[in-house]
């Protein structure tokens, strides 16, 4: 029991003094040797002067028991005596729980946190000393490197943009966003932090590196808006960039500016003839772009001659992309060979959708040579889907536009030219058959069609006296 023996007196006969504090700790005023009572521990003189300053603390905790202050001496105390961390962490936590924003607390909270290796619960009590302090960028900008190693970037971007808001001009917060956002892959906050800077500084439009990531940042958003801002900036700049000329096209593209698409792609190949892919693009925007207005077509059936001047006027718009499609139908790579029949069967299907036939067999007879199988396992995949659609296409155009060249045969009386029609007839029914499921009622119909030719060509050849078939 504390004080149940008999203390020795000082040399001068006087009591020893001392401070009890909280925990069983007591620390000797005087020069002789402190009572030696249970729950009272010897501390040397350094240790004393050390806790001096605490000498008031057991008074002060009985008043009030929260007191950050007393529990952050005592927490000197643990520290001086090589106490454990988790010792003083719980003192630190009670001037804490006293004091939630007390700066002192926290911030010891946190460094005894990053000794234990807790490297989140740092961050935390960092966090809360901040609460404290909001206007101390060092620190803010110290939280968010923690949390930028922690690959935690939205949390640290949340801590960043707190400070602008506090402090709209700091640069170092603005930069260090961007390189969160850019190495966290925050697509938005990129393109947010590209567009706050070129809003501030205009001449940073003409910065190449910060052009290119804020279109590619723009792309992967489907941002229009951004992109076209971007990317008309970029051509201005750099009007022999046939990469910002694309990405130009590609903006207006998006915002179905197809004409403006067209210019743009146009002006791109201009500067690389040899661009396979950018004359694709210009293809593309001409097939995908043009569209056939039924209304006005049917304005105008009852004037035939006006409604075939009306559909030839369409097929001559999408026949202006052939010469776009051609590089790549002999192109070594076969993703642009796939994109050019791609192409091809949208430009055929939509010729013969406007009942323009004759001009869409052009088309269609081209693509089912290039789609042809290559080999008997060549029955899958995209080629496979191109090469349906495009026989069912080709032999819809291919019936629907045979009565004229069948009538100039018939009076040419040409064995050459009887031959050009029974093949096209042969591989009319074979087209037909094949590419028949994508739309059974159609395709038996044009069958039924082929077959009242086939019966007749008998007859011609024998007219003709033909040999060549």
């Amino acid at each position: 029991m504390v004080g149940a023996r008999r203390r020795q007196p000082h040399r001068d006969g006087s009591r020893p003094r001392h401070r009890r504090l909280r925990h069983g700790v007591a620390v000797h005023d005087g020069g002789g040797q402190p009572g030696d009572g249970g729950g009272v521990r010897r501390v040397d003189r350094a240790a004393a002067q050390h806790h001096h300053p605490c000498s008031g603390t057991r008074k002060a905790m009985a008043i009030e028991p929260n007191l950050p202050a007393a529990h952050i001496c005592i927490a000197t105390i643990y520290e001086a005596q090589h106490l454990g961390v988790d010792s003083q962490l719980a003192a630190y936590q009670r001037a804490a729980k006293g004091d939630s924003l007390n700066a002192t607390a926290w911030e010891n909270i946190a460094h005894l946190y990053q000794q234990k290796g807790d490297t989140l619960k740092a961050i935390d009590a960092y966090v809360r000393e901040l609460a404290g302090e909001p206007q101390n960028t060092q620190l803010r900008l110290g939280i968010a490197e923690l949390l930028r190693q922690q690959k935690q970037y939205p949390r640290a971007k949340a801590v960043l943009d707190e400070g602008i808001a506090k402090n709209p001009n700091d640069e170092r917060l603005s930069a260090f966003v961007l390189r969160l956002c850019i190495e966290g892959e925050l697509t938005r906050c990129v393109l947010d932090g590209f567009v706050a800077q070129v809003t501030k500084d205009t001449s940073k439009l003409a910065d190449t590196t910060l052009l290119k990531a804020a279109i590619g940042a723009s792309q992967q958003l489907s941002d229009t808006q951004q992109l076209l801002f971007f990317s008309r900036a970029a051509a201005r700049h750099f009007p022999k960039s046939a990469a910002f000329l694309k990405a130009l096209g590609s903006a207006y593209d998006l915002r179905g500016q197809k004409d403006s698409a067209v210019w743009a792609y146009k002006q791109s190949l201009k500067l690389d003839p040899s661009d396979v892919k950018g004359s694709l693009l210009v293809a593309r925007a001409i097939v995908e772009g043009t569209t056939y207005d039924t209304a006005q077509a049917s304005k105008l059936k009852s004037d035939t001659a006006a409604l075939r001047a009306f559909r030839n006027a369409f097929a001559d718009r999408i026949d202006s992309a052939k010469v776009y499609i051609a590089p790549a139908l002999t192109s070594p790579d076969s993703t642009d060979r796939l994109s050019a029949s791609v192409f091809m069967l949208t430009a055929g299907s939509k010729i013969s959708q406007a009942g323009a036939y004759d001009r869409a067999y052009p088309w269609l007879d081209q693509l089912v040579q290039v789609v042809a199988s290559r080999t008997p396992a060549d029955t899958l995949g995209p080629r496979q889907q191109i090469r349906l659609q495009g026989s069912f296409w080709y032999g819809v155009s291919s019936v629907a536009s045979l009565s004229a060249p069948y009538t100039a045969m018939v009076k040419s009386k040409s064995c050459t030219e009887a031959k050009v029609i029974n093949d096209r007839l042969a591989r009319t029914k074979e087209a037909l058959t094949f590419g028949a499921r994508v739309h059974p009622p159609t395709a038996n119909t044009m069958l039924q069609n082929v077959s009242k030719f086939e019966a007749v060509m008998p007859q011609v050849k024998k007219q003709f006296k033909c040999k060549n078939f």
